[in-house]
């Protein structure tokens, strides 16, 4: 009884509060915390019949926008990766490290995203999920398609 009231009064505002800062972070500094929070809200609204009708609208647009450039490899991960890549693996891999990063609340809400189904019909690919999918289809086709391809990566 608890959990309803609280998704039917609190869900609607704390995702808008949610996509908001998430919306900001592209412009001005956030705290990885927060951010995390913020991605988890959403992650969890996802499972939330009357939370994901607050979240569709915005859920493209966080993913191509915010979440596929943060879960890209940057050249300090490449640097880090080449200097001590038991060390790099140790990072992305460990729990502890993960657990208040906002790459880790991405690929939560990546996770969440495409578990979700709809009630209407069960085998369709969410419209918000076409993009996502078609930009992983893409990069993967580019990288196999070339010539010595680093698979370590």
């Amino acid at each position: 009884e608890i959990a309803r009231h609280t998704v039917e009064h609190y869900s609607e505002g704390l995702i808008n509060l949610a996509v908001d800062l998430i919306s900001k972070s592209q412009d001005i500094f956030i705290f990885s915390k927060v951010l995390s929070f913020s991605l988890k809200i959403i992650s969890t609204g996802i499972n939330q019949p009357l939370s994901i009708e607050h979240i569709k609208p915005h859920l493209e647009t966080i993913l191509s926008n915010f979440a596929i450039p943060l879960v890209l490899l940057t050249e300090k991960d490449l640097e880090d990766f080449e200097s001590d890549p038991i060390e790099f693996v140790r990072k992305t891999r460990d729990s502890s490290e993960n657990f208040y990063s906002a790459k880790g609340a991405v690929l939560e809400l990546i996770t969440q995203a495409t578990r979700y189904k709809s009630s209407k019909d069960e085998s369709a690919v969410p419209d918000y999920l076409e993009f996502f999918f078609q930009y992983c289809l893409d990069n993967l086709k580019e990288y196999s398609s070339r010539d010595s391809p680093d698979y370590r990566i």
